[in-house]
């Protein structure tokens, strides 16, 4: 359009006379007016065009990054589960191994007297076959309230609050002997609680409901409380639920309105609601402390039903109840083998969370190397593609764009694989290395692509060979290679007649599907490495790294290209196969 405005200008000065001069001056004037004009949108266009390209090239890059950071905390999470994984499960075995054998010992004896003794807790009216929660009468006399249906059921009550009809402001005295209601809000007793996770190894549960209904737990594997000459102190260890751990208290003494045995300079039941807790420096949990009612985000900091690990300080609740299991060995086995399947199904989530945005990337990242040229990434180095496998990227030979499916360069690698190797791809991608049968499978079957193979020998001297046509068919084809359109300086080597390797299914040591009689072309020549072997062939640049051997090599067992230097000289310093969009 320039050029066209620019020959109108000239015409127009030539065609008439001086005495139109004036004319034309103002016409001149005006076709450069426009032109600048034009020059001007066309550079803005251009800047926008830029600044899109450096966003989606940020994005990219962040994308990137996440997908790096996500992949790295997935073989972490795999490892540490395995592992985890593995000792649950050897201590799963044990103890049904240790079941087992004690089963079997109670069935050889006598039977013993029924036994006159009410049991000692929840978990004992469970074992002989109460299934109902409510209130029980324990061995000790105490009465307590039984949960039968939480998680496997047999829980002591030891607290609960639900509705704020028993006020928790007691004394020592009255935490010691317990008060409340057994089918309400109550506490059993300092005096009852450490009689009873004195005698055996106990499990506490606290499980948390707010005033939109969630709820919460978390479980501890140690729950202890020593008795009154040592202040009711609190041995507590091994969290484990969602509501994160807040029982920041281990050792730390009861304290009550009327006794102060915490740590910190003030009284710190007095100073946050009266109530009784094993406070060390008035603590993140606070379950004993006023029942305040629904007074959202905004209730007197530390002084409600308080659980800093859920709800935050300033959040009341609206019911808690902390209960007690023994751990006796067959609820360990029913225990274990809950966290074996949640570690799994976490696993499977977050495995399915990985091949999400895999799947999300395949829609957004470049399907190849040209493509991320195109947005502006010109460094060669690896990358990322769509299929969300990583490739090197040439982009500087011969234009650029160039995906790399091979290289070798100082024999780092052995390329003597089996089948499977050579299908999932093996190597460095900054060094030495095979794409994969499979991956280059799927990206040659998306559009027509062009293989350029680079060649150096061991003098420096470099020579380069190309195929118009490139692509390689699905496993069930046993990856048949089909190729054509050759040119270059190397020599043809790869459509040579009877040689010729289109049409040739893939070889590995481990399988032969050339078509030479009596011969497997994998196992005879190339030193095992996997190739499209046709009568064994006239290049082989999956074979035996030699090194500089020059022309003395073994016959036919290096990287070998035989129009360029021969069956006896392994190439090769260096050869590279990169593929690119035709």
């Amino acid at each position: 359009m320039a050029n066209v405005l620019l020959l109108a200008v000239f015409l127009l000065s030539g065609s008439f006379p001086a005495g139109a001069q004036d004319s034309s001056d103002v016409i001149s004037t005006t076709s450069t007016v426009a032109l600048e004009q034009q020059l001007a949108e066309s550079n803005e266009e251009t800047g926008r065009l830029k600044n899109q390209v450096d966003r989606l090239s940020s994005m990219m890059e962040t994308l990137l990054s996440r997908v790096d950071i996500l992949s790295a905390e997935l073989s972490e999470e795999k490892v540490r589960s395995a592992q985890l994984e593995h000792n649950l499960t050897q201590e799963l075995q044990e103890l049904e191994s240790r079941l087992q054998t004690q089963s079997s010992r109670t069935e050889s004896t006598t039977e013993a007297p029924v036994a006159t003794t009410p049991p000692a807790d929840c978990a004992a009216f469970k074992a002989s076959g109460q299934t109902t929660s409510g209130v029980y009468t324990l061995g000790s006399g105490v009465q307590a309230y039984c949960d039968m249906d939480t998680a496997g059921g047999g829980w002591t009550v030891i607290q609960r609050r639900q509705d704020g009809s028993v006020p928790f402001n007691r004394t020592w005295e009255e935490y010691k002997q317990g008060f409340g209601n057994k089918n309400g809000d109550y506490w059993l007793g300092n005096e009852n609680i450490h009689l009873l996770t004195n005698k055996r190894s106990y499990w506490l549960r606290i499980d948390f409901q707010d005033w939109h209904d969630r709820k919460a737990f978390a479980e501890y594997s140690t729950f202890r409380v020593s008795g009154e000459l040592d202040g009711y102190r609190l041995y507590i260890s091994g969290f484990s639920g969602n509501a994160r751990d807040s029982m920041d208290n281990n050792g730390g003494r009861f304290s009550t309105l009327d006794s102060d045995n915490d740590v910190s300079s003030i009284h710190c039941s007095q100073q946050y609601g009266q109530g009784g807790w094993w406070f060390r420096s008035c603590g993140n949990s606070y379950l004993n402390g006023p029942y305040l009612g629904n007074c959202g985000n905004s209730c007197p900091l530390s002084r409600g039903v308080m659980w800093y690990g859920w709800r935050g300080a300033s959040y009341s609740l609206k019911s808690v109840s902390m209960k007690i299991r023994e751990e006796t060995d067959r609820i360990k086995v029913d225990r274990l083998s809950s966290m074996v399947g949640t570690l799994q199904s976490k696993q499977s989530d977050l495995t399915s969370r990985v091949d999400n945005l895999a799947g999300r990337l395949q829609s957004i990242l470049p399907a190849d190397c040209t493509g991320y040229e195109g947005f502006g990434q010109t460094t060669s180095g690896v990358y990322t593609l769509g299929s969300g496998v990583e490739a090197y990227c040439d982009m500087d030979t011969a234009g650029g764009g160039w995906t790399v499916i091979q290289r070798r360069q100082d024999g780092s690698v052995p390329f003597n694989r089996t089948w499977e190797e050579y299908k999932q791809g093996f190597g460095d991608k900054n060094g030495e290395y095979w794409l994969g049968n499979e991956n280059i499978h799927l990206l040659t079957s998306l559009k027509n692509f062009t293989l350029r193979i680079d060649l150096e020998d061991w003098e420096g001297n470099q020579k380069f060979a190309e195929y118009s046509t490139f692509r390689v068919s699905g496993e069930s084809d046993q990856y048949r290679l089909d190729i054509g359109g050759y040119s270059g300086s190397a020599g043809d080597c790869m459509t040579h007649g009877l040689n010729s390797n289109n049409g040739q299914k893939f070889s590995t040591v481990d399988r032969d599907n050339d078509n030479v009689r009596g011969v497997h072309c994998s196992q005879e020549y190339g030193g095992q490495g996997g190739w499209w072997f046709g009568s064994c062939g006239y290049s082989v640049l999956n074979g035996r790294y030699l090194g500089n051997c020059q022309g003395s090599c073994s016959d036919s067992q290096g990287v070998m290209w035989f129009d360029w230097r021969g069956f006896r000289y392994s190439l090769m310093k260096s050869v590279s196969m990169k593929i690119r969009p035709s």
